[in-house]
């Protein structure tokens, strides 16, 4: 399997989480329970990829606004580092924090030096860092 359909699998289930299980609805009204209990697809070419090579996503190969979504999905699916799934973790960390305060928590844990994979679910759908985020990492220009 070659990176580019990786990426469309990415896309395209990212896209199913948003508009068949209402995933962004889910996250506005705070129902974590409902979100931990989605179902998070992976194909097992997909899969093998992630395990022997570093997918190195780019800005510019995640669509606007689907940062925490792709996350949540990464850290459902996978067992692989940040720095092996993103071109660049940190700046797809403050991308992701624009997309609102679950956003900015996960983005402080990954700031922070964790993997999306190691985040239990209690941390990863709260707003506990959202405030470390703010006072740590947010500078002019970061989150707008």
């Amino acid at each position: 399997m070659k990176k580019e359909e990786v990426v469309a699998f990415i896309k395209k289930e990212t896209k199913r989480l948003r508009e068949e299980e209402q995933f962004d609805d889910l996250v506005k009204a705070n129902r974590f329970d409902e979100l931990k209990q989605l179902e998070y697809r992976i194909s097992k070419p997909v899969h093998d990829f992630l395990y022997q090579e570093c997918l190195d996503l780019r800005d510019e190969e995640i669509e606007e606004g689907a940062c925490f979504v792709t996350a949540t999905w990464f850290a459902s699916c996978t067992g692989e580092q940040n720095d092996s799934l993103f071109k660049s973790p940190e700046q797809f960390a403050y991308r992701m924090a624009r997309e609102g305060r679950l956003g900015k928590n996960v983005a402080a844990l990954m700031l922070d030096g964790w993997d999306l994979f190691e985040i239990d679910n209690e941390d990863y759908f709260s707003d506990r860092y959202v405030e470390e985020f703010e006072e740590k990492y947010t500078f002019e220009g970061a989150t707008d």
